[in-house]
């Protein structure tokens, strides 16, 4: 597994998908994002699911935002992982580059502060892809 420059704060794997997604330990939850996710509404489900959203979650951009930079609900988790099959949405779709921004800013706003390690990881194969979005995003 390589870790990209500093600016995009993601990491990308080469082995195979399942075997990225093994291992998690007691402290460790890791979210499966799987392959062809094209709806925000799919989108928010898996991750609302995987990741244990409370109740109150509001099934948009923002309260995606606040929770992945919340998870108090999470008891004794230390790290959480999502693990992306590949890149949500289709090429050249708006959400791209808005969903892997609002990542970037969870992981800026955990390493800030103590507590849960968040970490996102994305197949090898999308990473010029993933730091081409990064980078229009930020400007």
């Amino acid at each position: 597994m390589s870790t990209t420059a500093s600016e995009s704060a993601f990491r990308f794997y080469n082995e195979p998908f399942s075997k990225v997604t093994a291992g998690a330990t007691a402290d460790c939850l890791i979210a499966k994002v799987p392959a062809k996710v094209n709806s925000k509404t799919e989108l928010l489900q898996i991750l609302s699911r995987e990741l244990r959203f409370p109740l109150y979650f509001g099934w948009n951009w923002d309260a995606l935002s606040d929770c992945l930079r919340d998870m108090e609900w999470l008891e004794n988790v230390r790290r959480v992982k999502i693990v992306h099959e590949d890149l949500p949405f289709l090429p050249g779709w708006k959400k791209r580059g808005l969903y892997l921004g609002l990542l970037r800013e969870a992981i800026e706003s955990w390493n800030a502060q103590p507590g849960i390690q968040l970490e996102i990881l994305f197949p090898e194969t999308v990473k010029a892809e993933v730091q081409t979005l990064i980078s229009s995003e930020s400007k």
